[in-house]
């Protein structure tokens, strides 16, 4: 990615001020705190995303003018093995990896990719487009019984279908009861669960029912989809016959779907992974999982270096802000301020204050009796609040009955945030 280094560093600035705001940190929080704490990504990262689903988009387009310059036929001539993972050590050191080495990367990912040219829509006879040959049947399946009191007095052909997705690879089933038939098949393992069920009629994907019964029509839509309304047109117009969807939950103790459920998990009677070719929203997935591997890495590093306190808080970047929990001190901005800045450690305490020049003492000035008045003190020894942390150790026990002894160990756990809260605001006021 050649862009102007200069320019970049200055969305950076963009993206540091607002994660302040976000956060309502202190100018001194180290950055790499902020966007751990909001799960907000450094810009590189979501740069690399965002070429890396490009080229995904380009690959799967069958674009060979474009992708020709992105990723020209020599490349494959100068290097038999694909370039090596982007690793978070490059990042940290400065380094910005090339959109041809990206492209090669995602390349290499999607072998076995669907390449639409023209795109699924365009393929697709307009007749199959404006029309809609099956049922999705709306009735609310629970258990075996109920399953059975829907099929009486009626004489539906049934088929269960499941797939099954795990570190193994992801396989697809389908179980026939008339014919006491099972099969299942291994496909490629950059599948999505959506893509390992699309076969037929009783289902416990309701994604997939979902995507059939909206019927739309956009360019772009996984040309699975746009097959299985063009077979199930053509059985129709063969038959005569009426599909029927049904969604049925799974782990319910619907005897057909345990039985194909089992067969999805337990191996598979053909490999099909090189004969069915995968929609580029499937890949997605594995672009997702590598730029959190990315991230881990990169925090990892940058935390030995900057923000250490806020690393023995929180050892990763978590999956959402602790502040998206719903509770109804989340929506007080103060509470939200307030721990932010406990967990990262950069506040309105003396030690902190003189560190940054601005007040000549690191003392307390609460009892005049601390000379390095740290976090640690204000919550655990300074005499002048016994009274209020008597109050916050009852109500760090109602909260839970293991209580952790040292502030970082509350800091790690939502559910003492509201006796921490109190104590400051009944004490300093604020942080």
């Amino acid at each position: 990615m050649n862009c102007n280094v200069t320019l970049l560093k200055k969305l950076d600035i963009i993206q540091n001020k607002a994660l302040r705001i976000i956060t309502g940190a202190m100018c001194s929080t180290p950055i790499n705190a902020m966007q751990c704490e909001s799960c907000i990504p450094p810009l590189i990262l979501r740069r690399i995303q965002l070429a890396s689903n490009f080229c995904l988009k380009l690959i799967s387009s069958d674009n060979k003018s474009v992708m020709d310059r992105i990723l020209p036929p020599q490349s494959f001539q100068m290097s038999s093995t694909p370039p090596p993972k982007i690793s978070g050590s490059e990042l940290i050191s400065g380094h910005t990896p090339e959109l041809l080495r990206i492209a090669m990367n995602i390349y290499e990912l999607s072998i076995n990719i669907y390449k639409a040219k023209p795109w699924p829509l365009y393929k697709t006879n307009f007749v199959i487009l404006v029309n809609k040959p099956y049922n999705i049947l709306r009735d609310k399946i629970n258990n075996q019984m109920e399953l059975n009191q829907l099929m009486e007095n009626k004489s539906y052909y049934k088929l269960y279908t499941d797939g099954s997705k795990s570190e193994n690879g992801v396989t697809s089933a389908f179980y026939d009861p008339q014919l006491q038939m099972v099969k299942s098949h291994k496909i490629d393992n950059n599948s999505s669960i959506f893509t390992a069920e699309n076969i037929l009629i009783l289902t416990d994907s309701k994604s997939l029912l979902m995507a059939l019964d909206n019927n739309s029509q956009r360019y772009n839509l996984n040309y699975i989809i746009y097959n299985i309304r063009k077979i199930v047109y053509e059985i129709c117009q063969l038959t005569g016959k009426i599909i029927n969807f049904l969604w049925v939950p799974s782990h319910c103790g619907i005897t057909g779907n345990e039985i194909v459920d089992c067969a999805a998990r337990n191996g598979f009677d053909a490999d099909h992974s090189s004969l069915m070719k995968i929609p580029h929203t499937d890949y997605q997935a594995a672009i997702t999982h590598d730029l959190k591997r990315l991230w881990h890495e990169y925090w990892n590093i940058a935390s030995t270096q900057k923000g250490r306190w806020y690393a023995t808080i929180q050892g990763s970047p978590p999956a959402k802000p602790w502040y998206t929990h719903k509770n109804e001190n989340i929506d007080n901005r103060k509470f939200i301020t307030i721990l932010n800045r406990l967990r990262f450690g950069h506040c309105h305490i003396p030690t902190h204050l003189n560190r940054l020049n601005l007040i000549p003492s690191a003392a307390c000035s609460h009892c005049n009796e601390e000379p390095a008045a740290d976090l640690e003190h204000l919550f655990m020894k300074c005499r002048k609040f016994g009274l209020q942390r008597l109050v916050m150790v009852s109500d760090l026990q109602a909260a839970s009955d293991s209580v952790p002894q040292s502030l970082q160990g509350l800091l790690r756990d939502f559910k003492f945030f509201k006796a921490l809260y109190t104590f400051v605001v009944t004490t300093v006021g604020t942080l």
